[in-house]
C-alpha cells in the first residue's frame, strides 16, 4: 500500500492525532485579544506536517467571524525583497476585501500606505538583514 505524501485538509484523514494540537492552536487564537499583537510559527522539518496542521487550523477556526485566514506561502518568491512585497500585497488586498464600507478614497490611501511600509521594510531588511544571515564561526 501507498501512503501519498501530501498535506490533509480533513481531521477523518489524521492519522497522527494532529486534533489536539490544532485545538489548542485554535482556541488560543480565538482568545487572543484584537488589540495585541499574535505569532505563531508552525516550525518542522519537511515532511512533518506543517501545511496538514495549517489546513486543518484554517478548517476549524474559518467559521470564526473575528479572524480572517490569510495563507501565504514565500516559497513562492525568489529573494527577501519578493517575499516582502508579496506579504505586504495579500495583507493589503485582503484587509482592503475585508472592508467593503471603505471608500475608494480609503482604500487607495491604505494601499499606498501598505505599499510605503512594504518599501521602508524592504530596505532595512536588505541593508540591515545581510549581516544577521552570517553563520556563526567558532574562533579558537
Amino acid at each position: 500500500m501507498m501512503i501519498p505524501d501530501s498535506p490533509i485538509d480533513n481531521f477523518a484523514d489524521d492519522r497522527l492525532d494532529r486534533e489536539k494540537f490544532v485545538e489548542q492552536l485554535s482556541v488560543t487564537i480565538k482568545n487572543s485579544h484584537p488589540d495585541n499583537a499574535l505569532t505563531i510559527g508552525i516550525y518542522g522539518s519537511w515532511g512533518s506536517g506543517k501545511s496538514s496542521v495549517l489546513n486543518l487550523l484554517e478548517k476549524k477556526i474559518s467559521g470564526n467571524p473575528n479572524v480572517e485566514v490569510i495563507r501565504f506561502d514565500p516559497w513562492f518568491f525568489n529573494s527577501e525583497e519578493g517575499i516582502i512585497y508579496g506579504l505586504f500585497g495579500i495583507i493589503k488586498s485582503s484587509i482592503s476585501s475585508l472592508i467593503p464600507k471603505m471608500g475608494t478614497r480609503e482604500k487607495l490611501s491604505f494601499n499606498n500606505l501598505m505599499g510605503e511600509y512594504s518599501n521602508f521594510l524592504s530596505i532595512f531588511n536588505l541593508s540591515v538583514g545581510i549581516p544577521l544571515n552570517l553563520i556563526p564561526v567558532k574562533l579558537s
